[in-house]
């Protein structure tokens, strides 16, 4: 287990930059600098913004898992270690469910800075416009609504990750072929799950919509009534989807 962790330690130290380049922390201090000085002066001077309306950027994080995932299981190829990877003495199951760990860390690091930045931004409108709240959307509530949202988030982490690491496996792979084909029977799927009534909407009833859209966010009505089966499904299609992977690189990856 400890040779299993190590594994972890190394993809994750190689996959967060912030940890071996203080450049990325100086550039991310700016960014947020001037991000908190642009919403002060929206505050004060313009429009005012809602603080939920912020949430409706979230949905963004999918491609930042995504990203993550993709440059993790991409790296052994890139570095052209590929070779010695795959002579380590572990299940090749074993591999990929330490790169997919170590992709989740990171991602849970994400969620955390956007999370304390969320709430940053509510405390903020709460002291500068509190006209922003009233009784159906006190700060409690916004707060509860934040947490909420970004806990369903961190409950789909594992599966996007995974599908992203099964993309990569196949990408590298003999089977090229089968990317077009998942992601073509997926887009159903996807727009089933983030139709306008099942995760915007209040009421959680499912539209059958073919076209696809984002969320605005994962509000805490759906999260409240799915979560035991959102939960469930997340964990058991990672794990199938990483055990697929697991068989593509043992029999059809190209070296």
């Amino acid at each position: 287990m400890s040779s299993f962790w190590s594994l972890v330690q190394n993809d994750h130290l190689l996959g967060d930059k912030s940890n071996r380049k203080p450049a990325y922390l100086w550039i991310s201090a700016l960014l947020l600098l001037l991000f908190f000085t642009w919403y002060t002066v929206v505050l004060l001077f313009g429009t005012a913004i809602a603080p939920l309306n912020l949430l409706k950027i979230t949905p963004l994080l999918i491609f930042v898992f995504a990203g993550v995932s993709i440059k993790l299981s991409i790296k052994e190829w890139r570095k052209q270690t590929i070779s010695w990877w795959l002579m380590l003495p572990f299940p090749r199951y074993y591999l990929l469910c330490a790169k997919a760990l170590s992709a989740l860390l990171i991602c849970f690091k994400i969620l955390l800075l956007c999370y304390a930045i969320t709430l940053a931004t509510g405390l903020e409108s709460y002291w500068l416009s509190p006209e922003l709240f009233n009784i159906h959307h006190s700060l409690g509530s916004y707060f509860y609504e934040v947490s909420m949202n970004y806990f369903g988030y961190l409950i789909l982490s594992p599966l996007i990750i995974s599908i992203t690491i099964t993309l990569v496996m196949l990408f590298k792979s003999r089977l090229k072929f089968y990317v077009l084909l998942i992601i073509m029977l997926a887009s159903p799927l996807l727009s089933l799950v983030f139709s306008d009534h099942n995760i915007i909407s209040k009421n959680p009833n499912l539209s059958f919509k073919l076209s696809f859209q984002l969320p605005e966010y994962i509000s805490s009505d759906y999260l409240s009534s799915y979560l035991p089966i959102t939960l469930l499904v997340s964990l058991l299609v990672s794990a199938m989807l990483l055990f697929v992977s697991s068989l593509i690189l043992e029999k059809k990856i190209q070296i």
